[in-house]
């Protein structure tokens, strides 16, 4: 007999008072795979969906999070013929497709999540696939999403994150200096093999030597400081800046700089904006 585990969060709804019902059910013997090397253990993914939680500040029923903590250790570090397909670093807030394949076409697959249970369900194509679209809105850090039909069961963890973001900190004569903020839980900061990858253009309105742009950083967070310069004194450079942190790339138009040194181009027209 296999037994279904049942829980019942309390989550705070984003922005007021409010609280939800969330139920949630994993049945014990449910498949779990590691998709990326950095992805947990299978005995440390209920510490993890619970820091995930409480990352983000969510309140939970403690009864209710023992019963789902002792449905998941049960869980088995492989894949049956059910077998489910979700990304492995998702957006907070932002909706997401994750696939179910198995053996038979026009089937009905069941989805969950470990926020907000059983989420719906889909009919098998004839190519055996099933879809369905959710999303992470509590949960910062460690998701875990699974399928079921029947008694079959396919696990698998989702690193739920923020976009990489930059701020502008100043703008000075021939100089900028740029802030920037990769999340904790991207592809760039879990997985060694994948680097940051920060670019920035300096597009100048005038002048000819823009030979030095664009240029490229990698790093997680901190202040990147370009200096900008011509042979013409106070050329203007249009910057832009692109943020890549393995999964999400983010581009923004930062500023106009005047910088350069020398006489000022006797024709400004003769350079046009790239």
């Amino acid at each position: 007999m296999k037994f279904v585990f049942k829980m019942l969060f309390l989550v705070s709804a984003v922005g007021s008072m409010a609280t939800q019902a969330v139920e949630s059910s994993l049945p014990q013997h449910c498949d779990y795979g590691r998709v990326k090397q950095y992805d947990v253990q299978v005995t440390q993914v209920t510490s993890a969906i619970e820091s995930g939680f409480q990352l983000y500040g969510s309140p939970y029923s403690p009864q209710a999070w023992g019963q789902f903590a002792y449905s998941l250790g049960s869980l088995l570090n492989s894949f049956d013929y059910l077998r489910i397909q979700a990304p492995s670093h998702v957006l907070q807030g932002s909706p997401f497709t994750f696939k179910g394949n198995l053996f038979d076409p026009f089937a009905y697959v069941n989805f969950h999540t470990s926020e907000k249970g059983y989420v719906g369900r889909d009919k098998s194509s004839i190519e055996a696939n099933a879809y369905y679209q959710t999303s992470f809105d509590q949960t910062y850090g460690y998701g875990l999403a699974w399928i079921t039909r029947g008694n079959l069961c396919s696990a698998q963890g989702v690193w739920v994150q923020k976009l990489p973001d930059f701020q502008l900190v100043s703008l000075t004569y021939g100089r900028a200096v740029i802030k920037v903020n990769i999340d904790q839980f991207s592809r760039a900061a879990k997985d060694p093999a994948v680097r940051s990858k920060i670019t920035l253009r300096g597009f100048a309105q005038e002048g000819s030597q823009i030979e030095h742009y664009p240029l490229s950083f990698d790093q997680l967070t901190g202040n990147i400081t370009v200096n900008f310069s011509s042979d013409y004194f106070g050329t203007n450079f249009k910057i832009y800046a692109t943020i890549d942190d393995g999964t999400y790339t983010q581009v923004k138009y930062i500023g106009t700089v005047t910088g350069g040194v020398g006489h000022h181009q006797p024709c400004p027209t003769c350079h046009t904006d790239i």
